[in-house]
């Protein structure tokens, strides 16, 4: 049922209330989140900071979202995204993946 909600959010115009009803009803499954707003024709740029608006603060939600950091046209936002007194040694290997991702 939140498909045909957040179907209803983007022909009403209203694109970020359909992407939060997305992040909200699919959870941690943030590839379901992924396919669902490019069926939906969902800008790559209100989906992704809808995203990480929903994970600042949260290193283990962030280091899951690094995994996409290619698919998005401003990965550097993911880094941002840390706490000011994220741990390093936490976050260390997802941050090691997505630069050796992106060829950095």
């Amino acid at each position: 049922m939140f498909k045909e909600l957040a179907y209803l959010n983007i022909r009403t115009g209203n694109i970020k209330a359909a992407v939060n009803v997305l992040i909200e009803n699919c959870g941690e499954d943030l590839a379901s989140v992924v396919e669902l707003a490019v069926a939906f024709d969902i800008s790559d740029e209100i989906l992704w900071n809808a995203i990480l608006e929903k994970s600042v603060g949260s290193s283990k939600k962030i280091c899951k979202l690094l995994r996409y950091a290619e698919v998005y046209s401003q990965p550097g936002k993911f880094i941002d995204a840390f706490d000011d007194d994220a741990c390093l040694s936490d976050v260390q290997t997802s941050l090691i993946d997505m630069l050796q991702r992106l060829k950095l």
